[in-house]
């Protein structure tokens, strides 16, 4: 855009010191298209002195981009927060695998229960049809 107001001085003597306000320097360039991506500035009066048509695409394109951009930008935080909100805390996490492992154990302990009461190790072929039965399976 800097790159293209030299022209302006010869064709358009009357827009060439609107434009020199707003794009006459890098600084300024960056400035015009961060007030008119954000809503500061007003399109209209430069989308309307603006030629060639591609200068006008740039124009559209940059504040189009950066919308979209700022959008994800905001939606990723969001996002983000929300995920970290929604998930369990640790306590709650150690507490149920608290609770689970404890399940386990009494089930085990109910499917040896009836061996238990004797002193006697388990043998073998009993431990197979332990394993063998619906229960287990």
């Amino acid at each position: 855009i800097v790159q293209m107001l030299p022209g302006y001085d010869q064709r358009e003597p009357e827009n060439a010191q609107l434009l020199d306000e707003l794009f006459g320097s890098v600084e300024m360039t960056m400035l015009t298209l961060f007030m008119l991506s954000l809503g500061g500035g007003d399109l209209a009066p430069i989308y309307s002195i603006l030629e060639p048509d591609l200068n006008r695409v740039f124009i559209i394109a940059f504040c189009l981009f950066f919308q979209i951009t700022l959008l994800n930008i905001l939606t990723g935080v969001y996002v983000d927060t929300a995920l970290k909100f929604a998930m369990p805390k640790r306590v709650q996490l150690a507490t149920t695998k608290l609770m689970h492992a404890m399940d386990d154990e009494m089930e085990l302990w109910g499917f040896f229960s009836n061996h238990f009461d004797s002193a006697l190790p388990i043998a073998g072929a009993e431990f197979l049809a332990k394993l063998q039965t619906a229960k287990v399976r």
